[in-house]
């Protein structure tokens, strides 16, 4: 620091800067002055003043004279007086305000993570880039102060990066246990707005009087092992679905084969036998027809038609035209009669129809008249639906109540009319 002189020749001086394109902060070259002086801060710039330690501003854009009326704060930097001037000594600081801080950050080291998908643990690194702006003066200066007469956009990018790169990889090592590798190139801007507001959480930046204005992840790499890893374990399970996949599509088709082998089968043995499929069916038919009850006695069945045509034409020529006839017949449905169906049972409260012989109704649930009816004159059991006892003639149709009110007949047994609800006697 230069001394100054016993005689008070030190003109007043012009204090100002004017900032090249990458410059950020920039210290005034000379360190001595004397009240007079004029401080010029340009728009966009603020100034600070720092002895030993000692600061005073910023002042923002403007003109200021130096002197203890116009700033008194500059009293404290004083050294001695000569006459009406006073001299004292001190740093001057300029500062750009407009200019933001591009830091590029990559992570010299490994990020580990578990890989939620497969479960592996991968190892990455990522990049991208930070913008900061200074947010306050006082605090970068004190914390950027050195022997440096001019600190760039580079000087500072270098000086936050190992300040922040630790940080930014616990961030971004946090936010990738949620998601799978193979996704990662998808969520890049929602790990960046993760990362940016941890570090404004932690107020990382606050103490360098600076704010973090955007945050970038450019790329996040897969280490070529890992992911070649990786790679052969995904293909491997591809060709083990592939193969399950096979072995299923193999399984029906040895089932088809195995059903198609027993029909050609079956087939086989009956043509041995001289059996085919068309005949096979007529001879069951025939069998059918001819163990129907219908076709056993008359003029028309099967035993007719061979005593007749045995008569009068042979026995052997009579059966055989009886053959060839009744098979021609058999496929007639008119002259096929329906066996008889035993008639079903009809639900006294619903009306809905059962099977024959069902002792509750599968509508209701309701009891279901049995399948005989006592007769009450002789108590001799008759077919349900019977009207009239088959032993003694009596009557099977219960005696029918009139209501002595409407009039109305009702069931017997009925307790109250159906018609106008009277109770019955």
């Amino acid at each position: 620091m230069a001394l100054f002189s016993k005689k008070p020749t030190e003109l007043p001086t012009t204090i100002q800067h004017s900032f090249l394109p990458e410059e950020v902060a920039f210290r005034y070259p000379k360190e001595n002055f004397i009240t007079g002086s004029v401080l010029f801060v340009q728009p966009g710039q603020e100034a600070v003043m720092i002895k030993e330690g000692d600061q005073d501003g910023p002042y923002t854009n403007g003109r200021y004279t130096l002197n203890t009326n116009e700033l008194p704060g500059i009293r404290r930097f004083f050294n001695k007086l000569y006459g009406d001037k006073g001299a004292f000594n001190c740093y001057v600081y300029f500062i750009n305000k407009d200019k933001p801080v591009n830091v590029f950050w990559g992570t010299p080291q490994e990020i580990k993570v578990v890989d939620p998908r497969t479960g592996r643990y991968l190892r990455m690194h990522a990049r991208g880039s930070m913008a900061l702006t200074i947010k306050n003066s006082l605090q970068f200066i004190a914390k950027m102060n050195g022997q440096l007469h001019s600190f760039t956009t580079e000087d500072v990018g270098d000086f936050l990066f190992d300040k922040s790169i630790e940080r930014i990889k616990s961030a971004i090592t946090k936010s990738l246990q949620t998601i799978p590798f193979n996704e990662i190139q998808s969520y890049l801007g929602d790990i960046a707005d993760k990362v940016k507001t941890q570090l404004i959480t932690e107020k990382l930046f606050d103490a360098y009087g600076m704010f973090l204005a955007e945050l970038s992840v450019v790329d996040i790499d897969i280490n070529d092992e890992d992911f070649a890893a990786i790679q052969k374990e995904e293909n491997e399970l591809a060709r083990k679905v592939r193969d399950l996949e096979e072995l299923e599509k193999r399984k029906v088709d040895l089932e088809a084969y195995k059903i198609r082998s027993t029909g050609f089968a079956e087939s086989d043995v009956m043509k041995e036998k001289g059996i085919y499929y068309d005949k096979e069916r007529t001879y069951d038919v025939l069998q059918t027809a001819a163990a129907n009850e219908s076709g056993l006695g008359g003029g028309g069945s099967f035993v007719g038609a061979g005593i007749g045509l045995g008569v009068g034409m042979g026995a052997g020529a009579g059966i055989g035209q009886a053959f060839g006839q009744l098979a021609g017949n058999a496929f007639t449905p008119a002259q096929q009669p329906a066996p008889a169906q035993e008639p079903g049972v009809i639900c006294p409260s619903c009306k809905a129809q059962n099977p024959p012989k069902a002792k509750f109704c599968q509508s209701c649930g309701g009891a279901l008249p049995t399948s005989e009816i006592a007769c009450p004159g002789c108590g001799a059991m008759n077919k349900a639906g019977a009207k009239f006892c088959g032993e003694c003639g009596t009557s099977l149709i219960p005696a029918k109540k009139k209501c002595t009110q409407c009039g109305t007949e009702n069931e017997a047994g009925s307790k109250f009319c159906g018609n106008c609800g009277n109770k019955m006697d």
